[in-house]
């Protein structure tokens, strides 16, 4: 469980460093690959929860990346959509 909470807080720290351009240190990598050690050792039965859950994670670091190109480019940016539209069905 902790790894989970580890990748809300990697995700959240790579969010405010791309999107808004500021932060000290880009965040390292991704937890993901620490998840699917631990479901793939101890807890088989969750894999495809596991690898659902890095496909959704990926879906939102892409968005990600897509609004800090906005950012950079000086495009307006939708605030009002907080997910992507993929996310959102």
């Amino acid at each position: 469980m902790a790894a989970v909470y580890e990748h809300r807080h990697w995700i959240d720290a790579m969010r405010f460093f791309i999107i808004s351009g500021e932060g000290s240190v880009a965040p390292t990598l991704s937890p993901i690959a620490k998840i699917l050690a631990i479901v793939n050792i101890y807890f088989p039965e969750f894999q495809t929860l596991a690898l659902e859950f890095e496909v959704a994670s990926s879906v939102y670091q892409g968005w990600m990346w897509k609004i800090g190109q906005k950012r950079v480019r000086n495009e307006k940016i939708c605030h009002e959509k907080i997910c992507p539209d993929t996310m959102m069905s």
